[in-house]
């Protein structure tokens, strides 16, 4: 065979392992994007009748709707699985693309406690190497935390007060602990992510 010919081949195998990579990644953008759609099937329906003022008339109805939303959300459990199974590896933004990365973001919160913690490790290796950025496991970090009613590990979470307008941090161990493991991860101290937006927060918990 001819050095032109065997150039041509590689090239060829090339171009097709290309196009299969560019296939399944529209194919997993895809079934992301159903994911999305079934996650808000009932949910919209459901707040606009607990905010009803007749909401108590609405109990079986409200019920009803979010038995089939909880279905809807262990299918796409399912199916986060299985876009898993299929890379690999947690789907990072170079895989699917930063909107449906986002979503994993989304479907990861609707796992119960068991479900998060497997997932975590795969989303720190995915921030490693920069496939996820680093405020995304952060945040999906601390939610999980939340939910356990532990501090949270990296000071992403902000909570509403009683008055239901102003913003306070979601307990923390110590700043020093949150600003140590923010380090550990890339993201800079706890006092440049809040800004200005919170002074008197950051007053009070003398954020250093």
């Amino acid at each position: 065979m001819r050095k032109n010919d065997v150039l041509q081949l590689i090239l060829a195998s090339l171009i097709l392992m290309l196009s299969v990579q560019n296939t399944m990644a529209n194919n997993l953008k895809d079934q992301m994007m159903l994911a999305l759609q079934q996650d808000q099937h009932h949910r919209g329906e459901i707040n606009q009748l607990k905010q009803h003022h007749n909401s108590h008339k609405n109990t079986q109805l409200i019920t009803k709707l979010e038995q089939a939303q909880n279905q809807l959300d262990q299918q796409n459990l399912q199916l986060l699985d299985q876009v898993i199974e299929q890379l690999g590896h947690w789907p990072g933004v170079g895989d699917v693309g930063e909107n449906a990365a986002k979503i994993a973001l989304l479907l990861f919160k609707r796992g119960d406690i068991k479900q998060q913690a497997n997932y975590l490790p795969m989303m720190l290796q995915a921030v490693k190497t920069e496939q996820l950025p680093a405020v995304w496991y952060a945040e999906a970090y601390d939610h999980h935390l939340m939910l356990q009613d532990l501090p949270q590990k990296f000071g992403h979470l902000m909570v509403k007060g009683p008055n239901d307008t102003i913003q306070s941090l979601y307990p923390i161990k110590s700043i020093d602990a949150v600003n140590a493991n923010r380090s550990s991860i890339g993201l800079t101290a706890l006092k440049f992510s809040m800004g200005d937006k919170n002074l008197l927060l950051r007053q009070n918990l003398d954020v250093s």
